[in-house]
């Protein structure tokens, strides 16, 4: 008697749930038709009274600048369910670049607000903190996403400006610890970073070796252990986005909406910096992090 009553308070708990989150699902995508106060006063019922039975999914993009992130972020954001958080956002604090998260209690108030079922953030200056992020948010998961050292010096020189590499590199060396650019960096890579540093050096060279620096916390925090990361490469993702996303969606355990296969991405941006010229040490750096990362890859996702 006891057993099969538990059993039926398993199951209602298990319908309350769904029908929450159909609801939830429901009312944001309506809310824009409604007036502020109403929209308001809904999503706190929804939240105080049936919160418990509901919990988010919270999906990061991490990587460096300039790798596709932009890209994958725009094709997620079509997704009516999910509600998208780019890196200027009102999560981001108000400094310089106004680019970091705030303090991992205040965001959690914010997530609890939101009505979406999915909460997709792109905080790539907060790569180094993915194991951090995390661990404060139990229901997330991360995609890092990857690219050639060439192209993203190429595409984050002419983003950004032809000495940006030297700027990205300058925080690191003088040890600013308040600066994303040079938190959390191991002393390794710091070293490695002042054997080739000057501020007079060539512009793709720092911008390869930022890149070499950034993409190095992949494996200084063990993300390539988690199964909580996901690992993308642009190259193949521009080739054929939809396959690439319906392996994020089965990642999510969601199922992927069909709007998603307007392909309105093209491929022109590979190889483009393949002829610029590297030193031949930070190429020989750079490299043999970009084929750790490919061989990596190759064995995970070779259906991917």
């Amino acid at each position: 008697m006891l057993k099969n009553g538990y059993l039926i308070g398993i199951k209602r708990k298990l319908r309350i749930r769904t029908r929450v989150k159909k609801s939830l699902v429901t009312m944001t995508n309506g809310a824009d038709k409604l007036s502020k106060p109403i929209t308001v006063s809904l999503r706190n019922s929804y939240v105080k009274y049936f919160g418990k039975f509901y919990q988010k999914k919270i999906l990061f993009i991490f990587g460096v600048q300039r790798s596709g992130t932009t890209a994958l972020f725009h094709f997620l954001r079509k997704d009516k369910r999910i509600q998208t958080y780019n890196e200027f956002s009102e999560l981001s604090v108000d400094g310089d670049e106004k680019l970091r998260l705030h303090p991992y209690p205040r965001l959690k108030k914010q997530f609890d607000r939101n009505l979406r079922p999915i909460l997709l953030l792109k905080p790539l200056v907060e790569s180094q903190n993915a194991n951090r992020l995390l661990e404060e948010f139990p229901n997330s998961r991360g995609i890092w996403i990857y690219r050639n050292y060439k192209d993203v010096a190429n595409s984050n020189l002419n983003k950004f400006g032809i000495n940006n590499g030297i700027k990205n590199l300058t925080p690191l060396m003088n040890g600013d610890s308040s600066n994303w650019r040079s938190e959390n960096v191991s002393d390794d890579i710091k070293e490695i970073v002042a054997k080739y540093f000057s501020s007079d050096m060539k512009p793709h060279d720092a911008a390869a070796l930022f890149w070499y620096v950034r993409s190095s916390f992949y494996y200084s925090q063990g993300l390539n252990n988690s199964n909580r990361i996901l690992l993308m490469r642009y190259e193949s993702f521009v080739k054929e986005p939809y396959k690439k996303l319906s392996r994020v969606y089965q990642f999510l355990g969601e199922k992927i909406p069909e709007t998603l296969k307007e392909n309105d991405i093209h491929g022109r941006s590979i190889k483009k910096g393949e002829d610029i010229n590297l030193s031949p040490e930070i190429e020989t750096l750079c490299d043999g992090l970009y084929q750790k990362f490919e061989k990596e890859y190759s064995s995970k996702n070779n259906s991917f």
